[in-house]
């Protein structure tokens, strides 16, 4: 398993630009098959299976902010910070897992 780290000051407006490109090229709604992981500050884990298209808020119930993601999707996922996935910081290709502590995710 590859580990990513992102620069998230560095390439916001083109991640952006190119997360806008993806979504009106999308096909038409279908989820992506497999799962996207995260793991808890206390190490715990948790995931969501086979997401439909559209905005993943982590759950409420882990507090403080996770230690990892892990897209095992057969598509990219766009990763934010907030809760709304308005503030989208990078783009995570299917087998990557990074450790930008997202609240949100946008899988297409």
């Amino acid at each position: 398993m590859k580990r990513i780290a992102t620069t998230i000051a560095t390439g916001t407006a083109t991640t952006a630009a190119a997360f806008a490109m993806t979504l009106s090229l999308a096909a038409p709604a279908s989820a992506a098959q497999g799962r996207v992981d995260w793991t808890n500050a206390d190490f715990s884990t948790d995931y969501i299976e086979n997401p439909a298209p559209g905005c993943h808020t982590l759950p409420q119930h882990w507090k403080g902010p996770i230690k990892a993601l892990s897209n095992h999707t057969d598509t990219p996922i766009f990763l934010a910070l907030d809760n709304k996935c308005q503030g989208i910081v990078g783009a995570l290709p299917p087998g990557e897992t990074t450790d930008i502590p997202v609240v949100s995710f946008v899988a297409l």
